[in-house]
């Protein structure tokens, strides 16, 4: 299966510097706040930005999308990977359309939900319900024999 948001071939209107770990075909889901509005929310990188998904959406860019605002204004993206992958999949795809270079419709809105990474905080993304440690390998299972006897 094809994902456009993936296509290598495509370029944002956004300045991203080469070699960064936030092209457009990388648009990891997060959790920010800002001194200026220190509710946190859930947002997306470009570059050295980091995307306010919640003013994009308030803005209306992803009606279309029939999301509940909720998902946007979230401590955790629990609520958001909750409404599973092709909903996930949707939005990445709509974020990414809205960056790409050849999309004029938000470019002039930047400001409003553009932040420098800098600028800040990122936040733990996701609220750990349980945790089931596991051997991965049989060089961990042998590491962590090691620990509770000789080797």
């Amino acid at each position: 299966m094809e994902i456009r948001a993936n296509d290598p071939r495509r370029k944002s209107w956004v300045d991203v510097p080469a070699g960064s770990d936030f092209p457009i075909q990388n648009l990891p889901f997060g959790v920010f706040r800002t001194k200026i509005n220190p509710k946190p929310r859930v947002c997306t990188a470009i570059g050295d930005y980091v995307v306010d998904l919640d003013v994009l959406n308030q803005l209306a860019f992803f009606d279309e999308l029939e999301l509940p605002n909720s998902v946007f204004q979230n401590r955790y993206l629990n609520e958001l990977m909750a409404l599973g992958r092709g909903k996930v999949r949707a939005l990445r795809e709509r974020i990414a359309d809205l960056l790409d270079d050849s999309n004029d419709e938000v470019k002039p809105l930047g400001w409003h939900f553009l932040h420098p990474m800098e600028k800040v905080e990122l936040l733990l993304p996701i609220q750990v319900g349980d945790y089931t440690d596991f051997y991965s390998s049989r060089e961990h299972a042998t590491n962590v024999g090691t620990m509770f006897r000789d080797p």
